[in-house]
């Protein structure tokens, strides 16, 4: 019998400079400290991913968004003065479960070509560390051991999702 080797899927992901990594522990003044803040109750109603039981949401609003050893960045552009077709606004969902990150989604939006290229360079970086997705169509998605990534163009084309996940 051959045993696999347990690839562990790090994408060195940083929000606002701090570091999150999938399974790590629930650690409140990290997450302060990269401009997450709890979610309601009513806001997380409308969040749109598959909650489960005992799930712990946090939100940053407008962060720098770092992954793959910062071949991805994104960050939020908010001077009125450089004109509407120029702004683009980040996000990013961190979900615990049993004080355990299970799900991270970051988010550009408002922008068609701040959009297109956050997927472009998700894609390509995930392609150089991680190899060809295991599906070519929308959303792209790679998987390693028990965690997933997946990178997906909006229906609009003005707002580009990161999502990684384990379980």
């Amino acid at each position: 019998m051959v045993r696999r080797k347990k690839v562990n899927m790090n994408i060195e992901l940083e929000i606002n400079g701090e570091s999150l990594v999938l399974g790590m522990s629930q650690d409140q003044s990290k997450l302060s400290g990269a401009g997450f803040k709890k979610m309601g109750l009513f806001s997380r109603a409308f969040l749109p991913i598959q909650k489960m039981p005992g799930d712990v949401i946090f939100f940053a609003k407008n962060p720098t968004i770092t992954a793959f050893n910062g071949d991805v960045k994104a960050a939020a552009i908010l001077d009125t003065s450089m004109g509407a077709d120029m702004m683009n606004g980040t996000s990013c969902y961190a979900i615990f479960n049993g004080g355990r990150l299970r799900y991270v989604i970051c988010q550009v939006i408002q922008n068609n070509i701040t959009a297109r290229q956050f997927v472009s360079d998700v894609r390509q970086a995930a392609r150089v560390t991680l190899g060809e997705p295991t599906s070519d169509s929308e959303p792209q998605v790679w998987q390693k051991a028990s965690a997933t990534l997946a990178s997906d163009l909006g229906r609009s084309g003005s707002t580009a999702f990161m999502h990684w996940w384990t379980g």
